[in-house]
Parts: structure tokens; C-alpha cells; sequence
């Protein structure tokens, strides 16, 4: 199966629109075999939500994502509801609620917005892609790997530096991410799910296993889906800016293998133990 199939939404209703105030509810089925830990993999939520909530602002590319899981999204019936905060000339900021049995789960608020040509600016990336071999010369990751959360099975990662639990000076952690099968459709889910599916870079740290879950999520799409086509490998950096109190500061980087800038990640993560 692939991930586009997982990530189905389904509108009971009639067209979608962005009107402010209006709510589109979607229903969701949540698949077995993507999990990690007590839920579902966190990177497949939030795509969810990014489906629904571009599904309900066609035209307008997705440049900003806040989002939050403050409970496990579990296998079975969900639903997700998108309602349009408010839309400008070129600019809509949507919020997306996904709820099972009532409660919430995962909620995000997202901004959308046309491309802007404005006359004495011009683009450009201060970062610089961090200094990799390339991903035909380093083995994936074995599936058998102990550990490893079951969601994984359907990503490629292969490790340049910051292998886990060897009580390293710095934390990070850089490699190549690519899912098995993203199926035809290339879009910004396709880069939330990349960004989150490496291990925290705090890993390298630690001398010993302490699970993390994200609580807090904001994604900045730079060149977005369209800077890679789906089959292709990203390159995946992280490195942790602060630990204080068994919260985790990490922040993340996605580039194309010829050095474009995808999207940039901040994760609070939460040691749980």
C-alpha cells in the first residue's frame, strides 16, 4: 500500500472552498502497520492533516505548519475537520482538528499562500547542505534492525553520522530518507512525513535507549515538493539546540541531493522516560 493510499481523505459533502468559517469534516481511516509507540507514526498524522487542509485551499501552496498530537492517533475511524480562519488577496491560514470517539488527537493550523514577485527581493538560502556521502555509497538500514518502530518498514534510511546511544560530545544526526512507495502524488504531506521519520538527534548523546515523543511540530516549506520528485532521496540533518527539564529543542533540515533546500523543522520533543 502505498503512503498516498494511507493518506485518503474522503468529503462526504459538497465542493470544498475557502470560505472563513466554514468546516469541511473528512473521514479518516487510520491503517495498521504505521504505528510508533502507542500511536500512529507522527509524520503521518500531520501529512493527514496537510491533505485535508490543502484539499480545502486548491491554488495556494502550503508555507507554513503548526501542529501539536496531544494523544496517540490510533488504527481505526477518525475524523478530520478544516475550517478556514480567514483568506486574504494571497494569503489563507486554515486550522485542521483530527478527533476519534469525540476527543482530539492532532490539530494543526497551517498557512497557504501564492507566490509573490516583488520587485528588489530576491530569493535565497543562508544554510548551506551539510557535507554527506552520497546515497549510492552508504547501505540502508536494515528492517530487522533492532528497535526500530514499525512504521519504518515503509522508509529507506541510510545513515551518514549520529548513530544512536553512543554517548557522543555533540548530538546529531544526518542521513538520506526516501519512503519505499510514496505513490504518484507529489505534494507537501510527502514532506512532512520525509522530515519526521528520523529518530531524534539527541539519540547520539545518550549512552542508553530514552523514548522521545514530539509534542510541539512547526514546519517552514523553503522549496517545497516541487524541488524533488518523489522517487528520490532527501538528506535529512538534525541537531539538538537545547535540552532543559526532559525537553528537547531539535531542530531540522531537508535538502535535494543537488543542494536545494526543501523545508526546515523545530520539534519539542518530550523524554518520556
Amino acid at each position: 500500500m502505498t503512503f498516498f493510499d494511507t493518506t485518503q481523505v474522503k468529503h462526504p459533502e459538497g465542493p470544498l472552498d475557502a470560505v472563513p468559517g466554514r468546516i469541511h469534516d473528512f473521514e479518516i481511516t487510520v491503517p495498521d502497520g504505521w504505528q510508533q509507540g502507542a500511536g500512529a507514526f507522527g509524520g503521518w498524522v500531520m501529512a493527514v492533516l496537510v491533505r485535508g487542509i490543502e484539499a480545502c485551499v486548491p491554488g495556494r501552496a502550503l508555507r507554513s505548519l503548526t501542529a501539536e498530537i496531544p494523544a496517540p492517533v490510533k488504527v481505526g475511524a477518525a475524523t478530520l475537520s478544516v475550517e478556514t480562519l480567514r483568506t486574504g488577496q494571497s494569503v489563507t491560514v486554515v486550522a485542521a482538528r483530527l478527533t476519534q470517539k469525540g476527543a482530539l488527537h492532532a490539530h494543526a493550523v497551517a498557512v497557504l499562500g501564492e507566490a509573490r514577485a516583488l520587485e528588489g527581493v530576491q530569493d535565497h538560502v543562508e544554510l548551506t547542505p551539510p557535507d554527506a556521502p552520497g546515497w549510492r555509497t552508504l547501505p540502508p538500514i536494515p528492517l530487522e534492525t533492532p528497535g526500530l518502530p514499525t512504521f519504518l518498514r515503509h522508509f529507506e534510511l541510510r545513515l551518514a553520522s549520529g548513530v544512536p546511544y553512543q554517548g557522543a560530545s555533540r548530538s546529531g544526526a544526518t542521513g538520506w530518507v526516501r519512503l519505499r512507495d510514496p505513490g504518484p502524488v507529489k505534494d507537501s504531506a510527502l514532506v512532512v512525513a520525509h522530515v519526521d521519520a528520523w529518530w531524534p538527534a539527541e539519540f547520539a548523546r545518550l549512552s542508553a535507549p530514552h523514548p522521545m515523543v514530539t509534542s510541539a511540530f512547526t514546519l517552514q516549506m523553503v522549496g517545497g515538493p516541487r524541488a524533488w520528485t518523489t522517487d528520490a532521496p532527501l538528506l535529512h540533518t538534525s541537531r539538538s539546540l537545547a535540552v532543559r527539564d526532559g525537553y528537547v529543542t531539535e531542530l531540522r533540515e531537508l535538502w535535494t541531493e543537488d543542494g536545494q533546500l526543501v523545508a526546515l523543522n523545530q520539534q519539542t520533543l518530550v523524554i518520556v522516560k
